[in-house]
């Protein structure tokens, strides 16, 4: 099932390609989540569960670039798509619903 889908307005100064620009998926640090906090605010352990998430999928060369976001923090990586070209794909500990809520 898929919650929620954003459709957002390409950033002014930064051209697109026509196609996908990235996907993002939530992942779960454990079967219950429970190292991670309610909130999605950076903490150390949501730190500590996209280092596990990463040694537990070790051969793929991830991107941390957004480890250490403020809000929502993610580990990435590129794929190329056959008829779509190059695509990132992000890995986060909450939903955009989440995320949304908390920022209201």
């Amino acid at each position: 099932m898929i919650g929620v889908v954003e459709i957002p307005a390409p950033k002014g100064g930064r051209p697109y390609k026509r196609g996908l620009e990235h996907v993002e998926f939530v992942v779960i640090g454990d079967n219950t989540n429970e190292n991670v906090s309610t909130s999605p605010l950076s903490d150390k352990a949501q730190r500590s569960t996209l280092e596990k998430f990463m040694r537990i999928n070790g051969r793929i060369n991830w991107n941390k670039k957004a480890i250490d976001k403020p809000m929502n923090p993610d580990v990435s990586l590129q794929i190329e798509l056959e008829e779509l070209g190059a695509c990132t794909v992000k890995f986060h500990l909450y939903p955009l619903s989440k995320v949304i809520e908390y920022e209201k």
